[in-house]
């Protein structure tokens, strides 16, 4: 059995209205490194083997950020079991726009930064964050 299966996300408004899938897709080969380069695919679409789920507790001290570190942290120990993570290449879920991170944007950056860090280190973190802006100025123009 898979460590994980993920698959895509939609977004649909207060009243249940589908509005649009996620912006991006998750990879076809998801692995704890590809959570450095972005959050490719979202908790709500991830679903945890429950030996592993059960023994990778949320970490409270995070506010905004908990499912990104927790996620990272499913997928390490199912890369230390040698479990596959598998794409099933469908919308697994629908959830609201306009969530906690959205709605507390600067908080939940500023903790991101802090949870990649301690999963990547430090030096790797700041460099994805330059890639990010010079990512986000391109998509504008």
């Amino acid at each position: 059995l898979p460590g994980v299966l993920y698959g895509d996300s939609g977004i649909v408004s207060d009243d249940g209205s589908f509005l649009r899938h996620r912006r991006l897709s998750p990879p076809e080969n998801l692995t704890w490194r590809s959570f450095c380069k972005v959050m490719l695919g979202c908790h709500q679409a991830f679903y945890a083997r429950t030996d592993i789920a059960k023994d990778q507790f949320y970490n409270t001290d995070y506010h905004y950020s908990a499912d990104v570190d927790w996620c990272i942290r499913v997928m390490k120990e199912a890369s230390k079991r040698h479990l596959p993570l598998r794409n099933v290449h469908r919308v697994i879920v629908n959830y609201l726009e306009g969530g906690m991170t959205v709605k507390n944007h600067r908080a939940s950056l500023n903790e991101r930064f802090y949870v990649m860090a301690s999963h990547y280190g430090y030096i790797i973190t700041v460099f994805m964050h330059i890639y990010f802006i010079f990512r986000a100025v391109e998509e504008k123009l």
